[in-house]
């Protein structure tokens, strides 16, 4: 069982996920809330079940920014072939920050040529 909750724990990004079991595992307080209900909080105090209550919303941002990526991609591939997009791709981080892939959305549509895409995302 250990194992398995470490494997599912272990992924990038898991990372709330693995805080929110560290709370709990750090001897997490237990107090009634202002309707006498009984929630977890980790360290912070911060209640375990409103955290995972919002992880869908995460999960859907980080599949809206992953699937931009994807299109970023496609289309520096078509644009300025295959070699151009692994350049560009193999630089970037695995979380990037959304605002550089727009300023590299946006270059693609300004730059004449794949080596003036990479000056631009300074690579």
């Amino acid at each position: 069982m250990a194992e398995h909750l470490a494997g599912i724990l272990g992924g990038p990004d898991q990372r709330e996920l693995r805080r929110a079991f560290a709370g709990l595992a750090a001897g997490a307080a237990r107090a009634p809330n202002e309707r006498g209900r009984v929630t977890i909080g980790d360290a912070a105090g911060t209640d375990v079940g409103e955290r995972v209550a919002r992880w869908p919303d995460q999960w859907i941002r980080q599949g809206i920014e992953r699937g931009k990526r994807e299109q970023l991609r496609r289309q520096v591939e078509v644009r300025f072939g295959v070699q151009i997009a692994e350049r560009l791709f193999a630089s970037l981080r695995r979380e990037d920050d959304p605002r550089q892939i727009d300023a590299i959305a946006e270059a693609v549509v300004r730059c004449e040529t794949g080596e003036e895409l990479l000056r631009q995302a300074d690579l």
